[in-house]
């Protein structure tokens, strides 16, 4: 996931919104999370590492949500121009 968000990001055809923008820069830190919390020593956070994965596939997931929503709401470019 992190090679393809980061590939992703490299082919510089970002989405016009902003916050599809947002979330597009925040998936490669969110799949470096879920690396970097394997790693993490049990009990850092009150947690143990597969709970804190966990947390943290669960955001990437609900970031995923959130892009496919607003791909889904957000007007194309040519409508938004002719709108204002």
């Amino acid at each position: 996931g992190l090679v393809e968000a980061v590939d992703y990001l490299r082919r510089g055809d970002l989405p016009h919104g902003h916050w599809h923008r947002v979330l597009s820069l925040l998936d490669p830190v969110l799949y470096l999370a879920v690396i970097v919390t394997a790693f993490l020593p049990p009990g850092l956070f009150g947690l143990t590492p597969l709970q804190a994965e966990g947390v943290v596939t669960g955001l990437l997931f609900v970031s995923g949500l959130c892009s496919a929503w607003i791909a889904f709401a957000e007007r194309a470019p040519a409508e938004a121009d002719a709108a204002t």
